[in-house]
């Protein structure tokens, strides 16, 4: 996101409490599955929106979860580096992980 306004305190913090959200909210996901190497905790985008309460503060909800290397990546910021740095970055994360789950699915199947 482009961040508009406040202070570098203040948006500090907002990054802060958004960031705890979303680590609260994958560990609550990753610890509902039912196997033990969630893809979750490799690559996964969360879909977050916010709602005014009654009182006035904002409360964070979770639209929608994707996971795995066919994930949709947007964002708002207008910088082409972001794609770069985003698949400078999952790439290598990536390929580690095929090839992990590779070896395993053929080390099950010879067993």
């Amino acid at each position: 996101m482009e961040r508009r306004g406040g202070t570098v305190k203040e948006r500090r913090a907002a990054d802060e409490e958004l960031h705890n959200f979303c680590l609260k909210m994958l560990n609550a996901l990753v610890q509902r599955e039912r196997f033990p190497n969630s893809s979750l905790q490799l690559i996964c985008r969360m879909d977050i929106s916010l709602i005014r309460a009654a009182d006035g503060t904002l409360n964070y909800f979770v639209n929608e979860v994707e996971r795995g290397i066919a994930i949709c990546l947007f964002g708002c910021v207008r910088e082409d580096y972001v794609v770069d740095r985003v698949a400078d970055e999952l790439g290598p994360l990536l390929v580690s992980w095929i090839t992990r789950r590779k070896l395993d699915i053929g080390l099950q199947s010879q067993s």
